[in-house]
C-alpha cells in the first residue's frame, strides 16, 4: 500500500500495483529516458493499473511525470471508480513533463482504489502511448 503521512502527502510507487492490464513495468523504450523506471503501455488504448492508498478527508492535487510525444494518449485518473482527473500527454516533441490534476475531493477517509488508465487520444496524436515515470503523488491542498 502507498505511503501516507500526517502532512497529507501520498506517494504511490508504480511497482506497488494491485492489478494491471496492458502496461509493462520497466525502463522506458525511448532512449532519452532509459534511466527512468515506470509504466509503458505499448501504444494501446484502454490499458490500466490499480493501487491501494489511504486518504484522509480533504482536497488533493495529483502529480506524475510522463513523456509527452506525437503518438501519446490521454491518461485518466480514477478514485474508487470515479474519474477525478485527466491529462493529455500529446506533444509535438518527446519531452519529460509533470502532469498535475487538481481539485480531487475526498469526502470520507479510508483506503481507496486508485486507477491510472489510457482513455483515448488527442485528434493530432498518432497513438495512445503512455510512458509514466517513477511514482504518482497526491498532496492535500485543503
Amino acid at each position: 500500500m502507498a505511503e501516507n503521512n500526517a502532512s497529507g502527502i501520498i506517494r504511490i510507487s508504480f511497482g506497488d500495483y494491485t492489478a494491471v492490464n496492458g502496461f509493462s513495468f520497466g525502463g522506458f523504450p525511448n532512449g532519452s529516458y532509459k534511466s527512468a523506471l515506470g509504466w509503458y503501455n505499448g501504444n494501446t488504448d484502454l490499458t490500466w493499473t490499480t493501487y491501494l492508498a489511504y486518504f484522509n478527508v480533504g482536497t488533493y492535487t495529483a502529480g506524475l511525470e510522463g513523456v509527452r510525444g506525437a503518438t501519446h494518449g490521454i491518461l485518466d485518473l480514477d478514485l474508487d471508480g470515479v474519474e477525478v482527473g485527466t491529462y493529455d500527454f500529446f506533444g509535438a516533441a518527446a519531452t519529460l513533463h509533470v502532469a498535475r490534476m487538481t481539485g480531487i475531493a475526498v469526502a470520507a477517509a479510508g483506503i481507496k482504489t486508485v486507477r491510472i488508465r489510457t482513455h483515448g487520444r488527442n485528434g493530432g496524436s498518432g497513438g495512445w502511448t503512455l510512458c509514466l515515470a517513477n511514482s504518482l503523488m497526491f498532496w492535500r491542498t485543503a
